[in-house]
């Protein structure tokens, strides 16, 4: 765990560092394939909506995804951090709530 990813549809991330910024979860995911687990992630949850205006993937299906990645490969979340900068309250709360979770889950041993 060596990089930070800043994961959201329109906005920027703060100045301060270096960051890999990806656009939507399959850049997410191509980065995490890439690179290996970051140290820190910060979400943001509406990721935009295609031609039709069906919504993409959200920040959630992302931290979702990074769980079955951790679990998959036997990775430990010691050293992960994350943050959610997303506006939408409930999309933020699933976000960080799962992590949370994921965390304590991992913490007690359990696998």
């Amino acid at each position: 765990m060596s990089y930070r990813l800043f994961l959201d549809d329109e906005r920027d991330p703060p100045s301060e560092g270096d960051w890999d910024v990806v656009r939507s979860l399959e850049a997410a995911q191509a980065v995490v394939l890439l690179r290996g687990m970051p140290a820190f992630v910060s979400f943001d949850h509406d990721l935009g909506a295609d031609d039709d205006g069906k919504p993409l993937a959200t920040g959630a299906d992302f931290a979702h995804w990074l769980g079955g990645f951790v679990l998959d490969n036997g990775l430990s979340l010691n050293g992960f951090t994350w943050s959610v900068h997303s506006q939408n309250p409930i999309g933020a709360a699933n976000i960080d709530g799962y992590l949370r979770n994921l965390v304590e889950w991992l913490d007690r041993g359990a696998r």
